[in-house]
């Protein structure tokens, strides 16, 4: 369940990203659609109620929308993925040196 959709879980998330903001959100429309979908089928939100959530999150972080999100998604894949292969690489030379 996307953490934005719940409420006041989700409330206190977007309130350490305001001033002076301790992170800064970044969303997609594809999130969106999938939080609002689970405000509806998974906690039974009023559709009025979730409208306005919409229209919140958009107006007061209108910097937090991604609009090149399957580019940005495939980079961070990738660097996720060299790191991982990094961290591999070193956890086994680690091992290798203690059987020595």
């Amino acid at each position: 369940m996307p953490v934005l959709a719940t409420g006041s879980l989700g409330d206190f998330v977007l309130t350490l990203a305001e001033e002076p903001a301790l992170f800064l959100p970044q969303w997609s429309e594809e999130i969106l659609r999938e939080v609002r979908r689970t405000q509806f089928e998974k906690l039974g939100w009023p559709e009025h109620l979730s409208d306005f959530w919409q229209k919140q999150c958009r107006e007061c972080f209108p910097e937090a929308m991604v609009e090149d999100y399957e580019r940005s998604a495939e980079y961070a894949r990738n660097h996720f993925v060299a790191g991982r292969e990094h961290r591999t690489v070193s956890v086994e030379s680690d091992f290798s040196q203690c059987d020595n």
